[in-house]
């Protein structure tokens, strides 16, 4: 997750909104968590307040909620919330591949620090999946209406979210799609203000008959229970680094329901990704270090969906106890992989998106002041910020959604006002609204790549205007290159490239310091602009 957090701009969303999960309470229903691996200590991501208490649902007694002898628990809670570094201790990583020959191999990696997609956040564990992690529908009932009896049936919200990472094969004769006891019983809770996520299953390739015999393939209406749950979050899976390039994994369960509906929602990394290794994942011979082992499955994606929607509660509290609002902001700023729907769903979860969506929809307070007074006139600073607008392709959307993180200082300072095609509303032209934005822009960025390059609209039409604005003075053009290509004989190669050198920000050891260097070049640019 050490590298699937930037996946889904997670990283980005705690530097510019310092979205880390504080305060917000998550129930992972699941095999338990073990509360003795270090990833949960930092934080103190176990220690509830009463009422709030972990839970055994497995056992007639007290059990132990906090013993994870199957492990899917501990790692899927460790995607949630959770942080270590290797200050802290050593952390090693058991990593699968193939040789040349294609045998499986192990790599031990050692990575900085790991933390989950809403670090600080509070983890109830309520354990519902015995040690083989099998479990019993009504006993996931139970844990979910006891959700609804924390939370006084909607009155008092004290638990804000709840992980589904697993399911169960859909009952076509016994119930209609979506309308199982447990679908059922999810819908109710969503209704009384706690989000659900769910993960879509690990069903989505199978076998068929064919008559030249058997075949392996993806498998449509494969949902699993309660991911046909209108209301529930359902998650597929797609790769934890390069979800454009390869997609939606074979493995996740694909749309539509049995009724036509679609799902899954969204899609977000479930493959090979490092997840706190507890129970049977443990090694027994590997101590005194911070385990992890990377693992796939839907299960994994879902976990990332419930980790980046408990950041984004705990900046946007005002949207506690709405999750069909929640709901619905994620799925319209995920990003389009360009895959069927019925595979990707609306696409892949951003959270740097959703927050930046929820902050432009929020109403600016009324000023104090009588009408006409001083105080209640908006007060202009002497210098309106510069409008910055950047032309880059939207297989390259990652890296710009990093340098917009590193221009935050100038946003936050009033330089810049950054406008890009995310904030075109719904229902407007498009083209016309970008065209707009460029004959306004006062800096336009051209972020240089083969992507940027090979499409008509960013290298025929955008650049080309950009580069006549340039030219008669109307506004600044920097080309930023962010992938090895060659530039040379542009039409921009004339101009100063950032960073230094123009060597490509992908091509940089730290590539933080990549953005740095391009950030201090844009500073000196508003500088000049503003003399």
């Amino acid at each position: 997750m050490y590298r699937s957090v930037t996946t889904i701009n997670a990283d980005n969303a705690r530097k510019v909104f310092g979205a880390t999960g504080q305060d917000i309470v998550w129930a992972v229903l699941d095999s338990g968590i073990d509360a003795g691996h270090i990833h949960f200590r930092k934080h103190e991501n176990l220690d509830l307040r009463s009422p709030l208490s972990h839970r055994d649902f497995t056992a007639d007694g007290p059990g132990e909620p906090l013993h994870d002898a199957h492990g899917n628990g501990t790692a899927n809670a460790s995607i949630i919330a959770g942080e270590v570094t290797e200050q802290d201790l050593e952390i090693v990583v058991k990593a699968r591949g193939r040789d040349a020959a294609n045998e499986k191999t192990t790599d031990l990696l050692r990575p900085h620090a790991i933390a989950g997609m809403a670090p600080q956040a509070k983890l109830l564990s309520m354990k519902v999946l015995d040690e083989k992690g099998n479990g019993k529908t009504s006993t996931i009932l139970e844990a979910l209406q006891e959700i609804q009896e924390i939370n006084g049936y909607g009155r008092m919200i004290r638990v804000h979210g709840v992980n589904l990472s697993l399911g169960f094969e859909f009952d076509s004769e016994q119930f209609a799609c979506g309308l199982s006891p447990l679908c059922v019983e999810v819908e109710r809770l969503v209704r009384s203000g706690v989000v659900v996520v769910v993960a879509a299953g690990n069903t989505g390739f199978g076998y068929q008959q064919s008559l030249t015999g058997t075949s392996r393939m993806g498998m449509a209406m494969s949902i699993n229970d309660p991911g046909n749950a209108e209301m529930a979050i359902t998650v597929g899976a797609t790769h934890r680094d390069m979800p454009q390039v390869y997609g939606v994994s074979y493995f996740s369960a694909k749309g539509p329901t049995l009724d036509g509906r679609l799902k899954p929602d969204l899609l977000a990394p479930g493959e090979r990704i490092a997840v706190a290794a507890a129970g049977r994942a443990a090694d027994a011979d590997t101590k005194g270090v911070a385990q992890y082992v990377e693992d796939s499955g839907t299960g994994q994606a879902a976990a990332h969906v419930s980790g980046a929607i408990a950041a984004f509660l705990s900046v946007r509290r005002e949207l506690i106890g709405k999750p069909e609002e929640v709901k619905k902001i994620f799925l319209d700023t995920a990003v389009d992989l360009g895959r069927t729907p019925f595979h990707q769903g609306r696409g892949l979860i951003n959270l740097l998106h959703a927050l930046e969506h929820a902050a432009r929809a929020t109403p600016q307070p009324i000023k104090p002041g009588r009408p006409g007074s001083a105080a209640s006139e908006p007060r202009e600073s002497s210098k309106q910020p510069l409008r910055l607008m950047c032309s880059y392709s939207h297989k390259d959307e990652v890296l710009w959604d990093e340098l917009k993180a590193h221009l935050a200082p100038l946003r936050r300072q009033g330089l810049i006002e950054i406008w890009h095609d995310r904030r075109i509303i719904a229902g407007e032209e498009w083209s016309e609204e970008i065209a707009s934005s460029l004959e306004q822009a006062d800096i336009i960025l051209l972020l240089v790549s083969a992507y940027f390059v090979d499409s008509d609209y960013c290298y025929g039409i955008e650049m080309k205007r950009a580069l006549e604005r340039h030219e008669a003075g109307e506004a600044r053009v920097i080309p930023v290159v962010v992938r090895p290509t060659d530039w040379s004989e542009t039409p921009f190669a004339k101009l100063q490239a950032l960073p230094r050198d123009g060597k490509a920000v992908t091509g940089w050891g730290d590539q933080h310091e990549a953005w740095t260097d391009v950030a201090k070049g844009v500073r000196r640019a508003v500088e000049q602009k503003n003399r």
